[in-house]
């Protein structure tokens, strides 16, 4: 009978004890979410700078236009035409490399 009481009594912990070990397990898993979050920012970085470089170049483009918009008034050349100037403007604009990138990068 000693033996028996023994055994229930430990069996009577095993609830408190698993419950504990799951509770490190959560622990250590809601540690671990700023080191996620470190490395997949970190993932990104160089995607979001590549994009803000493409925005800033898109704003200087349309700066441009709207530099050429007000300083040169457009000769009215249809619907579907544009001035040799603007076509200028966007054919430079359009195939002159980003300042930042190197031919072959």
């Amino acid at each position: 009978m000693d033996r028996l009481k023994e055994k229930l009594t430990q069996a009577a912990g095993v609830n408190l004890r698993v419950a504990d070990a799951i509770e490190k397990d959560v622990d250590i898993l809601i540690a671990r979410e700023q080191v996620i979050l470190d490395r997949k920012n970190a993932a990104f970085k160089a995607h979001h700078m590549v994009l803000d470089e493409r925005m800033k170049e898109l704003d200087g483009f349309e700066d441009n236009l709207q530099i050429l918009e007000n300083a040169i008034p457009l000769p009215d050349t249809g619907a579907t035409g544009l001035s040799s100037t603007l076509e200028k403007a966007v054919a430079d604009a359009v195939t002159e490399p980003p300042a930042s990138q190197t031919p072959g990068s």
